[in-house]
């Protein structure tokens, strides 16, 4: 099967190379407008500047082509300029064309011996095997494609086959070497909004049959671009170009030109809608992108657009539905990684976290060796562990959890040295951990704190400058610090109470206003003056108290409207037989409580 697809590949490339031109716009040495240049055969050293195309006979003088592709052109090439170049084509003027379908009949003074046929593009089906030629590397190359449907207006086929602006014009065939459509490959988005496709969109036939019927007198090349309609496909390519520069506004300001010239320029609307975003006009990026699935419901990538903007724009509910039609009927149209990785941002801030998770393994699937995928799973993971867990769902969360450690270590097998996985499963063990603890599994709690501690460890390392880093691995060697003094290992207890307080100390230098470095530095000052006070060392344990009293009063002033830190100085104060001052701490948490 493989040799017959070989064999009519071949018969193709024998049957219409002579039908195929290559054309360029080169700077004319006469003057400083563009000269129009059409080669019989692809030049070797091509003299383009950025604007080039296909073009393709469909009768012995009548070339077809993109408007697009020849718009910027100020003069056409009546004679060969360089003798060592192929030879060139004399374009007489324009016999035919359609402003909305981007499509253009010139009259040729050469004939060509042999040109293409057309096929009926009504005749065409899903899956069909088609074939077009690019230029690349200063020659045409023949590559195969795959039919995947018609837009629903009939406007043009979508085409499993990537091509690059350059290629525009370019003939679509089928196995018969007809031509079924006319690729036009500046269909697509110009923003960072969508990522490259292997999709592209080609004109049907029978529109170039249609226009064909039209053909009467020539129209001579100079009059057919003062026309308003192709004026506008002059100012928009002219808006690209300031787009590709990054000059947004003045982008947007060809644009709103060009449309007014010819308002049925679909990919002028797309591309003035990524130009707006880029500006932070999202209200207008969406405005267009509903213009163009005004004017054609199948045109993908104002759905991307769209969706984008209404993200920027603070309106997921809305960005979801056009995410969830495009990875519903347009799958094949679109690149399905990034779309399920934005859908699955979308879901998450929607609290979607079980569809969110879905979207991520999607991903996962296409691209397994990403580490920033699994890193998002792994944070919508832990996040639906704990609301399993405030639900009372211990068993399911506890799932989560150990899924949520398998992410993050997938993660940092791709990675070793990326701080947030080491920093993020150190969180997750340490969750997972109190989690174990709280069913009275000691022995399985300690071993998940002990590897939270080395995680901590490990990300510090990578920045020895986080004050967070140092302040998780502090709470988390107190909650160890308790497991063991609970079982009566009471010096390894004492260390790791020690071990804490250092920790917060180190997260306190690094931000002296860390309100929540204070608060549990005071904790684990108590924890280990209750352990000195139990082995009777009462001047060493009075000190600790003493020192959580200042933490704990600390906290208040940077944040006095916790009432769990009066508590927690009220106790103290109690035990060292402060009880008004206690009193008042305690009567300060109620007023507090009962404010909300």
């Amino acid at each position: 099967m493989e040799q017959k697809r070989d064999e009519t590949l071949q018969q193709i490339v024998e049957n219409s190379r002579d039908a195929i031109v290559y054309i360029e716009m080169v700077p004319n040495t006469e003057s400083t407008s563009l000269l129009l240049r059409i080669y019989k055969k692809p030049p070797k050293n091509p003299k383009n500047v950025g604007a080039q195309g296909i073009g393709f006979f469909i009768a012995r003088d009548l070339l077809v082509t993109n408007i697009h592709v020849i718009a910027l052109a100020k003069s056409v090439a009546a004679e060969q300029l360089d003798s060592k170049e192929t030879d060139l084509y004399t374009v007489d003027g324009v016999m035919a064309f359609d402003s909305k379908s981007d499509l253009v009949v010139l009259k040729v003074a050469e004939e060509c011996p042999i040109p293409l046929n057309l096929g009926n593009s009504e005749n065409v089906r899903d899956g069909d095997p088609v074939y077009t030629v690019i230029y690349a590397d200063a020659k045409f190359k023949y590559i195969k494609g795959t039919i995947y449907g018609k837009d629903p207006i009939d406007r043009f086929h979508r085409i499993k086959m990537q091509l690059s602006p350059g290629n525009s014009g370019s003939p679509v065939l089928n196995n018969s070497g007809e031509v079924i459509g006319v690729a036009d490959s500046v269909m697509y988005s110009l923003s960072d909004t969508t990522a490259a496709s292997e999709f592209a969109n080609a004109t049907l036939s029978n529109t170039l049959y249609s226009l064909l019927e039209k053909v009467n007198e020539v129209e001579s090349f100079d009059a057919w671009q003062k026309r308003p309609n192709i004026r506008a496909y002059v100012i928009s390519l002219q808006g690209d170009i300031e787009l590709e520069k990054e000059k947004y506004k003045k982008a947007v300001a060809k644009y709103d030109v060009a449309l007014k010239l010819n308002s049925d320029l679909l990919i002028t609307y797309l591309n003035r809608s990524a130009a707006k975003i880029k500006l932070d006009d999202y209200g207008g990026a969406i405005t267009d992108c509903d213009a163009v699935l005004l004017l054609n419901p199948g045109m993908v990538q104002a759905y991307k657009n769209r969706a984008v903007a209404k993200i920027l724009l603070n309106d997921p509910e809305s960005a979801l539905t056009d995410l969830n039609l495009l990875l519903q009927h347009y799958l094949d149209s679109v690149d399905p990684l990034h779309f399920y990785y934005l859908r699955a941002n979308v879901k998450d801030s929607l609290g979607d976290l079980a569809g969110a998770i879905e979207d991520y393994t999607n991903v996962i699937q296409l691209d397994p060796e990403n580490s920033e995928t699994y890193i998002d799973r792994g944070k919508t993971r832990g996040n639906l562990a704990k609301s399993k867990a405030e639900q009372g769902e211990i068993e399911e969360a506890q799932k989560l959890y150990q899924e949520v450690i398998e992410d993050y270590t997938k993660a940092i097998q791709l990675d070793p040295e990326h701080l947030k996985s080491n920093f993020y499963r150190g969180n997750t063990r340490d969750d997972l951990g109190q989690s174990k603890a709280d069913q009275g599994n000691v022995d399985e709690a300690q071993k998940l704190f002990q590897e939270a501690i080395e995680d901590f460890t490990n990300a510090i390392q990578l920045n020895t400058k986080d004050p967070v880093i140092y302040y998780n691995r502090g709470y988390t060697r107190d909650n160890l610090g308790q497991s063991k003094a609970n079982q009566g290992d009471i010096i390894e207890a004492q260390k790791l109470f020690q071990e804490a307080i250092e920790d917060f100390t180190n997260a306190i230098q690094l931000d002296s206003k860390y309100v929540s470095a204070y608060y549990n530095r005071g904790y684990s000052n108590v924890n280990l003056g209750q352990s000195k006070a139990n082995q009777g060392d009462m001047i060493e344990a009075q000190k600790l108290f003493q020192e959580a009293i200042e933490d704990y009063t600390k906290a208040i002033q940077l944040g006095p409207e916790d009432p769990e830190v009066y508590i927690s100085r009220g106790n103290i104060k109690k035990a060292l037989g402060q009880n008004e001052k206690a009193d008042a701490d305690y009567e300060k948490a109620k007023k507090l409580e009962a404010a909300g």
